[in-house]
Protein backbone atom coordinates (compact mmCIF):
# COMPACT_ATOMS: atom_id res chain seq x y z
CA UNK A 1 0.00 0.00 0.00
CA UNK A 2 1.15 3.46 -0.93
CA UNK A 3 2.10 5.22 2.50
CA UNK A 4 1.61 8.55 0.82
CA UNK A 5 -1.71 7.83 -0.31
CA UNK A 6 -2.58 7.16 3.34
CA UNK A 7 -0.98 10.01 4.48
CA UNK A 8 -2.67 12.31 2.42
CA UNK A 9 -6.15 10.61 3.57
CA UNK A 10 -5.06 11.04 7.26
CA UNK A 11 -4.30 14.82 6.85
CA UNK A 12 -7.06 15.70 4.76
CA UNK A 13 -9.44 13.84 7.37
CA UNK A 14 -7.35 15.89 10.55
CA UNK A 15 -7.71 19.21 8.66
CA UNK A 16 -11.70 19.03 7.87
CA UNK A 17 -12.47 17.68 11.38
CA UNK A 18 -10.50 21.01 12.90
CA UNK A 19 -12.19 22.98 10.47
CA UNK A 20 -15.43 21.76 11.96
CA UNK A 21 -14.76 21.91 15.35
CA UNK A 22 -13.64 25.47 14.29
CA UNK A 23 -17.49 26.61 13.06
CA UNK A 24 -18.39 25.18 16.13
CA UNK A 25 -17.28 27.76 18.30
CA UNK A 26 -19.44 30.71 19.14
CA UNK A 27 -17.06 33.60 17.26
CA UNK A 28 -17.42 34.98 13.39
CA UNK A 29 -14.29 33.44 12.36
CA UNK A 30 -14.47 31.07 9.82
CA UNK A 31 -11.68 28.17 8.63
CA UNK A 32 -11.20 27.31 5.64
CA UNK A 33 -9.52 24.03 4.24
CA UNK A 34 -6.99 24.31 1.37
CA UNK A 35 -5.64 20.96 -0.18
CA UNK A 36 -3.57 20.25 -2.86
CA UNK A 37 -2.65 16.94 -3.72
CA UNK A 38 -0.65 17.52 -6.26
CA UNK A 39 1.93 20.08 -4.75
CA UNK A 40 1.60 18.09 -1.22
CA UNK A 41 -0.11 21.42 0.62
CA UNK A 42 -1.88 21.17 3.09
CA UNK A 43 -3.66 24.52 5.47
CA UNK A 44 -6.01 25.78 7.57
CA UNK A 45 -6.95 28.97 7.69
CA UNK A 46 -8.80 31.17 10.42
CA UNK A 47 -10.12 34.04 9.03
CA UNK A 48 -12.84 36.45 9.97
CA UNK A 49 -13.62 40.03 11.73
CA UNK A 50 -14.74 40.41 15.78
CA UNK A 51 -16.04 44.01 16.38
CA UNK A 52 -12.60 45.97 14.99
CA UNK A 53 -9.90 43.18 14.73
CA UNK A 54 -9.45 41.33 11.75
CA UNK A 55 -7.76 37.84 11.83
CA UNK A 56 -6.06 36.07 9.51
CA UNK A 57 -4.08 33.03 10.70
CA UNK A 58 -2.78 29.84 9.67
CA UNK A 59 -3.24 27.75 12.86
CA UNK A 60 -2.07 24.25 10.24
CA UNK A 61 0.26 24.35 7.48
CA UNK A 62 1.37 21.12 6.47
CA UNK A 63 3.49 19.67 3.68
CA UNK A 64 4.23 16.33 2.34
CA UNK A 65 7.62 15.97 0.79
CA UNK A 66 8.22 12.13 0.14
CA UNK A 67 7.31 9.76 2.49
CA UNK A 68 7.57 12.50 5.14
CA UNK A 69 4.91 14.90 6.68
CA UNK A 70 6.96 18.49 7.63
CA UNK A 71 4.68 21.25 9.38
Amino acid sequence: MDTRLNYRDIIKKILQEHAQYRASLPDSYDSQVLLDDERGLYLVLDIGWNDDKYLHATPIHLDLIGDKIWK
